[in-house]
């Protein structure tokens, strides 16, 4: 009878232990969780949306439960609209000191996104590939944007934008997917009146 109680203490032990962690989020290497992070997107990150950080105005920030290896922080918007319900989910990658280390991290952040490949239910492959926007240190702001090569509707408006960005004492890398609607379908009809 004493094997069986032990074994009931230790079940309940981890059980009650498990319960009352923190919901952690969960970080994967670069390529995993941008995949994880594009196949939710037709979902509009629901699965992976974590806590309410912030509501100000006109969006909800929510903690999200993946993360970039290396990320300071990745969250998902969302729009109090009713003519854009979509979502974004952002990375924030790194702020730097040095415009050259933040030159050569934005290089690497590039190269392992045109990597990220999402291998679909049918056995089809999206693979990730854009344009590279070189970085000047004139600049004070250059984004390379990304979209899944394929003729699927649902990633048609699919937009991921690596950005380099200065900020008062140094630059800034991060890293968006967002839904890049038509301007027609999600401004106001007033505002069309004029066209």
């Amino acid at each position: 009878m004493k094997p069986i109680t032990a074994l009931m203490i230790c079940l309940m032990v981890s059980t009650i232990g498990y319960s009352q962690s923190s919901p952690t989020p969960r970080k994967g290497n670069f390529s995993e969780t941008m995949t994880a992070v594009l196949k939710d997107f037709t979902f509009n990150y629901k699965n992976i949306a974590g806590d309410l950080v912030l509501s100000q105005g006109e969006i909800d920030n929510y903690a999200s439960n993946i993360e970039l290896e290396g990320s300071e922080s990745c969250m998902i918007t969302r729009y109090h609209s009713a003519l854009d319900t979509t979502a974004s989910w952002q990375a924030v990658m790194g702020h730097y000191d040095e415009y050259d280390k933040a030159a050569k991290a934005y290089s690497t952040f590039y190269r392992n996104l045109n990597n990220v490949k999402i291998r679909l239910i049918d056995g089809s492959i999206l693979f990730l590939k854009g344009n590279y926007e070189s970085p000047k240190e004139e600049l004070q702001f250059v984004t390379s944007a990304l979209h899944l090569q394929t003729g699927d509707d649902r990633y048609k408006n699919l937009k991921v934008e690596l950005e380099l960005l200065y900020e008062m004492n140094g630059w800034l890398i991060n890293i968006n997917v967002v839904t890049k609607e038509d301007d027609s379908k999600v401004r106001p009809d007033w505002m069309g009146k004029n066209d």
